[in-house]
């Protein structure tokens, strides 16, 4: 599938004393980029991930939110190499961070890929193709990127949307 990874924000709020919990439009769709590599031939659950948030993240009225240059900080979810017999990868971020304001946040990934965000290639050799993934609904973690073919593979510099989404509540 495509470079667009969508999100879920389940809600923002401000770690700075009794600051008013941001919202971010359902529908919104922002551009994010990888700080450190993903490889599913390389990862754990639980390793920390990191984006960039390339465009800003507007609220209901227009207003910055989230200005371009924030980081984004989470962990991998899932993960799976190819020789398990299908390489999967979903993130779980928890964290956003700007301007020397921290928020928290419940992101993850999401089905809908437009085709026109391609992962970046690397000196070691290409990166997973959007037509070797797919990214498919998993009540888990909101969705899942998945390859039968091949490592999922996202270097350092690949730009993806990000979108809200909704995750069912934890299990007790």
């Amino acid at each position: 599938m495509n470079g667009l990874l969508c999100a879920a924000f389940l809600f923002l709020a401000l770690n700075s004393g009794a600051a008013p919990q941001l919202t971010i439009p359902r529908n919104i769709r922002f551009l994010v980029r990888v700080v450190r590599p993903l490889d599913t031939s390389k990862l754990k659950t639980g390793d920390l991930v990191q984006f960039e948030l390339v465009t800003n993240v507007r609220g209901m009225k227009g207003e910055v939110v989230i200005p371009a240059g924030a980081h984004f900080r989470g962990k991998i979810a899932r993960v799976a190499s190819l020789s398990s017999g299908e390489a999967q990868l979903a993130v779980l971020l928890t964290e956003v961070a700007w301007d020397g304001q921290n928020a928290k946040l419940a992101a993850c990934f999401n089905q809908a890929q437009p085709r026109e965000v391609q992962p970046a290639s690397t000196a070691k050799g290409p990166a997973s193709t959007w037509s070797d993934l797919t990214v498919r609904d998993d009540p888990a973690f909101g969705a899942i990127i998945t390859s039968k073919v091949r490592e999922v593979v996202l270097p350092e510099g690949t730009e993806l949307y990000l979108q809200q989404c909704e995750l069912p509540p934890p299990s007790k």
